[in-house]
């Protein structure tokens, strides 16, 4: 085995790991991380994919498990937009029903596509590799639209989340929710980062992706920060504070909360 083979294991190690982590004597894990559980199954078929991709000696065992893997990297990025956008406070309803539907949408249209010559065309030889994936025409659209812009976004709520955090007055009442989010930025870009490294040879650019192995540890920094620091529990919050705490909020953030209160 190989060490780009064995970065694939430790990382579908590390996403089995991280459900362990919520699951493990957590009663609520499925109405507070059910989300995050999916972004663990879908490293988990990417993970276990590149496994199998990284040990084949034949093109057509190669080309397989590169489209195998392409399921789980297809939905990784809307299921972690879905988890973050659950966590944040700073989302209206409205908008966040319009950015999964899109999300949903396209993500279901890549893997509709994920064993077409559209997505993956074929797998050659390229660095060390012998079997590279060479992507199709619709490879390009997937990449600017779920990692660009579906990660994307959901990173920039999260830093505006962290930055309302602490922009209010009292704000070490909300001290667990503030490490918590600065704990999932940091995973955020240690996991994508080190994941990323792998397209580079998608467009000849000669960097292997050494750093792939990180992408487990951004999932498991994740799991940690989540099952630490409760994004839910605001401790010494007294009536009134959280009163005050709604209104604050914005207009649609505040009618979802009453409702589901």
């Amino acid at each position: 085995m190989n060490y780009f083979a064995l970065s694939g294991l430790i990382n579908l190690i590390a996403a089995v790991a991280g459900i362990l982590i919520i699951t493990i004597k957590n009663k609520n894990w499925q109405k507070e991380n059910k989300f995050f559980i999916g972004l663990c199954l879908a490293v988990m078929i990417w993970s276990f994919g590149y496994l199998n991709w990284q040990m084949a000696d034949e093109y057509i065992s190669a080309l397989f498990w590169i489209r195998i893997l392409s399921i789980g990297s297809t939905l990784i990025p809307i299921l972690y937009l879905h988890f973050i956008l659950n966590l944040v406070l700073e989302v209206k309803k409205e908008e966040k029903a319009k950015i999964l539907k899109l999300g949903y949408g396209f993500s279901l249209l890549f893997l509709l596509f994920a064993f077409s010559p559209l997505f993956i065309k074929e797998v050659k030889a390229a660095d060390q590799f012998p079997f590279w994936p060479q992507p199709g025409y619709l490879y390009h659209f997937y990449l600017i639209f779920s990692y660009l812009g579906l990660v994307g976004y959901g990173l920039i709520k999260l830093f505006k989340d962290y930055r309302y955090l602490t922009s209010e007055p009292d704000y070490l009442k909300s001290l667990p929710r503030i490490t918590q989010a600065k704990l999932i930025i940091l995973a955020t870009f240690i996991g994508f980062g080190g994941g990323a490294a792998n397209f580079f040879l998608f467009y000849n650019i000669p960097i292997a992706p050494y750093t792939n192995i990180l992408a487990g540890l951004g999932l498991l920094l994740m799991a940690w920060a989540i099952r630490k620091y409760s994004y839910f529990y605001i401790p010494f919050e007294s009536g009134f504070d959280k009163v005050r705490r709604m209104y604050r909020q914005p207009y649609g953030y505040q009618i979802e909360n009453f409702k589901t209160a």
